[in-house]
């Protein structure tokens, strides 16, 4: 039966996707996102596809997001030149037929995100989707037939966890900045616990991360904000020997197979500095790492991965994508208004940055998925941000010019008089 549910599960999300019914978009949403934590992936993908289709009727709405399409376009034929250069398997063809895919996905999400109220949806979705994924797993333990911490449902402990982590914690959050709801602190704070018991230290960390940010912008007060920030790092300075005891005490078996694959990733990508191994040659170059026991599919961190595949184009990508974000983070975070988009901004940056220290990413289409739903909602926030601004532009020099003209007016009338 373990093995059927998460056939069962895309089954739904592709009907759910198929049949739009109207008034149940949010539902449709829940079921299609609780798919790509729980269902078999392939199926999943197939049925987020769909359901992008029928939300955009078919069409594209990129008005606002012309620079990102552009962006992406460019590091697409980057990437599949710099593998054109590098050695090829036929691992290496299906991973760039996928790059393909995600791309496509990007777009329609895009599209999709249209509107303050879809990115709403999505967010809301997100989190109901993570919730009846860790319902799920607990419902297995409870039947008998996993124990902890293997507890999810066509997933590992790790690829679960980060999905709870990134499309439920992360949009929890945000939410509860959004609405100031409790129930929304309260999800995010369960689906953290799922993760510790599953024993997914990264994906803690992401969440954890998550939730203290939201309390920080709790407040739209900019002297307290920054009294937080100081105290926060007044409380790391103060407790670093603590946090590098605990760090190194909860260096086990797995941590140390990490560290083995990251410097071996390091040495890969100084091998080929300039064009990398080429696009998707990680499952055959991590299971060649000297490790114990074990042959990785993978380096367990995207940045590792991402430098060994691509080289230092890669890192000039990687360094663009960070820019990028601090440049959004930046523009808005002292801000005193939408405490929400600043979240959604500063949260889902921040959730990538970190989650890609721990995870392989850009590996498998499950872990891809959850990086462009929260760069679309990125890429989007920003936009309409841009646009609210020069929306307000042109509202007051229309105001200053009916002014003007007033002003005119009344002088030509009194000059008449």
């Amino acid at each position: 039966m373990l093995e059927i549910l998460p056939l069962i599960v895309s089954g739904f999300a592709l009907l759910a996707a198929v049949f739009a019914l109207p008034g149940f978009t949010l539902v449709r949403w829940a079921i299609v996102i609780m798919a790509l934590g729980a269902g078999q992936i392939y199926l999943a993908f197939a049925a987020l596809g769909l359901m992008l289709l029928a939300e955009n009727k078919w069409q594209l709405q990129l008005s606002q997001s012309r620079g990102a399409i552009f962006a992406t376009a460019l590091i697409i034929l980057f990437i599949l030149g710099l593998t054109v250069l590098s050695p090829t398997t036929f691992r290496t063809y299906s991973e760039g037929a996928q790059l393909v895919l995600y791309a496509a996905v990007f777009v329609l999400l895009l599209s999709y995100l249209s509107s303050g109220t879809r990115i709403m949806t999505l967010l809301l979705a997100c989190v109901v989707g993570a919730v009846a994924v860790a319902a799920l797993a607990y419902l297995t333990v409870f039947l008998g037939w996993q124990s902890p911490p293997f507890i999810f449902v066509g997933r590992g402990s790790n690829e679960g966890s980060v999905f709870l982590a990134l499309l439920g914690v992360v949009p929890a959050s945000i939410l509860f900045v959004r609405t100031r709801n409790p129930v929304y602190l309260a999800a995010a704070i369960v689906l953290t616990l799922v993760q510790f018991t599953a024993t997914s230290r990264g994906s803690v960390a992401v969440s954890g991360l998550a939730i203290v940010a939201s309390i920080y912008f709790i407040t739209n007060v900019v002297a307290v904000r920054i009294a937080m920030i100081v105290a926060g790092g007044y409380i790391f300075a103060s407790n670093l020997n603590l946090l590098l005891g605990i760090y190194e005490a909860q260096l086990n078996f797995s941590a140390r197979e990490r560290l083995v694959l990251i410097e071996h990733g390091w040495s890969l990508f100084q091998e080929r500095f300039w064009t990398g191994w080429g696009w998707g040659s990680t499952s055959v170059l991590a299971a060649s790492a000297p490790t114990i026991n074990a042959n990785y599919p993978h380096f367990h961190n995207a940045y590792v991965q991402f430098l060994v595949e691509l080289g230092v184009t890669g890192l000039v990508m990687l360094v663009g994508f960070v820019i990028y974000c601090m440049k959004g983070v930046v523009s808005v975070s002292f801000s005193r208004r939408n405490s929400s988009a600043q979240a959604l901004i500063v949260i889902s940056t921040l959730a990538i940055l970190v989650a890609s220290i721990f995870d392989a990413m850009l590996f498998g289409a499950d872990r891809a998925v959850q990086i462009l739903f929260l760069l679309a909602l990125i890429v989007r926030t920003v936009d309409l941000l841009s646009a609210n601004r020069n929306l307000l532009k042109d509202q007051r020099l229309n105001l200053s010019r009916n002014k003007a003209d007033q002003s005119v007016a009344s002088f030509s009338s009194s000059s008449s008089t």
